[in-house]
């Protein structure tokens, strides 16, 4: 069976403070953003960045707030991880990759979002420019957590199969896939 690598483990620390970093940025910039909403009034000014018509400004953010809340529990679970030692996170690897794949794909959707909060004209749906730079605040955040996903799943879905042995790839018959080391060539058997 095939592990992570203890030197990955060891990187996710950093990247696990550095996310956290980025996570509060994200959300005082979404924050910001959801308090100045109630000044609009027309209900239908954030359509053009794909947010519903509404006039409930709760409805017209949830769906980034639940972005930036799936990424808390994803952090706060693999740092529990991380804190119970390496064999949690080995057992749950592949949960974790599919997790922040999932993860990344929210980011993604939230950053186009915000990015056409960004467009629009503060004639037209902004009250202020102050508005338009809380909504790059939050674009910002949001690429933060999605370069955090997609690292995060390389670094857990890497595993420590040796590649010049075909037996660990359970093929059973113990000789190098690419013959013997730096020729290229192929043992004849």
């Amino acid at each position: 069976m095939a592990h992570i690598p203890a030197k990955n483990i060891a990187t996710a620390w950093p990247l696990l403070l550095a996310a956290v970093l980025g996570w509060i940025v994200t959300v005082c910039g979404l924050w910001f953003l959801h308090s100045s909403c109630y000044g609009h009034a027309n209900p239908a000014w954030a359509t053009g960045a794909g947010l519903p018509a509404s006039s409930e400004c709760y409805k017209i953010y949830r769906s980034l707030w639940f972005t930036e809340l799936f990424e808390f529990i994803l952090v706060a679970g693999l740092l529990t991880c991380l804190l119970r030692g390496s064999n949690a996170v080995r057992r749950w690897r592949t949960a974790w990759v599919g997790m922040f794949a999932i993860s990344a794909v929210f980011h993604f959707w939230s950053t186009f979002i915000t990015w056409n909060l960004t467009d629009t004209t503060v004639a037209h749906h902004f009250e202020t420019s102050t508005e338009r730079l809380r909504a790059r605040v939050s674009s910002v955040g949001f690429i933060f957590g999605a370069i955090f996903s997609l690292v995060l799943m390389f670094l857990l879905g890497e595993d420590d199969i040796d590649l010049s042995n075909a037996s660990d790839l359970g093929t059973g018959t113990g000789e190098p896939l690419l013959g013997e080391r730096g020729t290229g060539a192929r043992t004849e058997v």
